[in-house]
């Protein structure tokens, strides 16, 4: 079973009200796996990794769907198609 949790308390009063027994029980410390790289930082980096890609390839789209992703100079029906530009773009958010 998977349960997410505060604090070792709620599990334990999980486990008791449910009457499971348990042989291990795991405990992970998700707290480090939020970053303070500042979001201008990150999407500067990455956009340089993109551009870098893009070039590498020498081809003017991604064409995506919900299977498959490759690059093409030609737009694919059934594809999302998106230019280095737009893959860029789509790293920032606006409100």
């Amino acid at each position: 079973m998977f349960w997410s949790i505060k604090n070792s308390t709620e599990v334990l009063g999980k486990l008791q009200y449910n009457r499971y027994l348990a042989s291990t029980v795991s405990a992970y410390d998700f707290s480090t796996l939020y970053t303070t790289l500042p979001h201008n930082l990150i999407t500067e980096k990455l956009t340089k990794l993109i551009q870098k890609t893009f070039g590498r390839e020498k081809i003017l789209f991604l064409a995506c769907n919900a299977n498959h992703a490759f690059f093409t100079d030609e737009q694919m029906k059934h594809y999302t198609v998106w230019t280095c530009s737009d893959v860029c773009k789509s790293l920032c958010f606006s409100s």
